[in-house]
């Protein structure tokens, strides 16, 4: 039985729609802990001054991709706001915030995500970065990968006039750290000549397992462009769908793959950069 499906279009636009919160703002059934007081267990000098919430990130931040993903860490980091979402891991309520924190990164802005357990005044238990491209944003809600466990999506975005990327990335806590499942990359075009879409659908399935499988299937759709540039007439469109499948590794502790069709997606896309 189905338990969440989580889909993301591709478009010309940011598609995350998580608010965003002012890092002075209180967390929502913590009395007074404000994220302000979150952020400096990653920035401990953080200080309110004359340019704003700045300060020094920790040392020893890998991105969440390793070691070799590892982007550009800010000499000064500036938060202004942040995101947040209740994650559910090992049936404990964790909280996941994701900020922004200056220039830098992999493609001009550094974003990190921290997650705190659920204590009174929570405590971090790891950071990650996890930005590729410019714009990165919580995508859609926490979904269900085991009894009492979520998996959350992560999105960078990056567009031009006639083209888009997105980079997707599927984590999850396992003992107090977080951890990859997946990353999915969506591409998109929108000229005179042919439009492409590609829509991601994520699901998982109770099987009895600690965590419980996934399915991934990207629907890339392609047409003409109509005459003067227009939209295509839907009877122009056409469809293929692309599956990756995720099984939990009990020997190993995470995810890996059983099937992958999106290496196929990933060379029929490279002809249209």
């Amino acid at each position: 039985m189905k338990h969440f499906a989580l889909a993301a279009v591709f478009a010309l636009t940011c598609s995350s729609a998580f608010a965003q919160v002012f890092i002075g703002d209180k967390v929502p059934g913590h009395g007074d802990v404000t994220y302000y007081d979150l952020m400096k267990q990653v920035v401990p000098d953080l200080a309110v001054g004359e340019d704003g919430v700045t300060g020094h990130l920790i040392d020893g931040v890998e991105h969440i991709d390793g070691a070799d993903s590892t982007g550009e860490t800010p000499e000064l980091v500036e938060i202004s706001y942040v995101q947040a979402e209740t994650v559910k891991s090992g049936g404990e309520n964790l909280l996941w915030v994701l900020a922004d924190l200056g220039n830098g990164g992999n493609l001009g802005t550094y974003t990190l995500l921290a997650v705190f357990d659920a204590s009174a005044t929570p405590k971090l238990l790891d950071a990650k970065e996890v930005d590729v491209l410019d714009f990165t944003g919580f995508v859609d809600g926490p979904f269900a990968i085991s009894a009492d466990g979520e998996a959350m999506m992560v999105g960078s975005e990056h567009f031009n006039s006639s083209q888009s990327y997105q980079q997707r990335i599927l984590a999850h806590m396992y003992e107090g750290k977080l951890q990859k499942i997946a990353t999915f990359s969506l591409f998109g075009t929108r000229g005179c000549e042919e439009w492409t879409t590609e829509e991601l659908t994520v699901s998982s399935e109770d099987d009895y397992q600690d965590f419980w499988g996934i399915d991934a299937t990207i629907l890339r759709q392609r047409a003409l462009a109509g005459q003067e540039c227009e939209d295509p007439l839907e009877s122009d469109w056409r469809h293929r769908e692309f599956i990756a499948q995720y099984i939990w590794d009990s020997s190993e502790k995470h995810y890996v793959v059983a099937r992958n069709d999106f290496e196929d997606l990933a060379k029929m896309d490279e002809i249209l950069y």
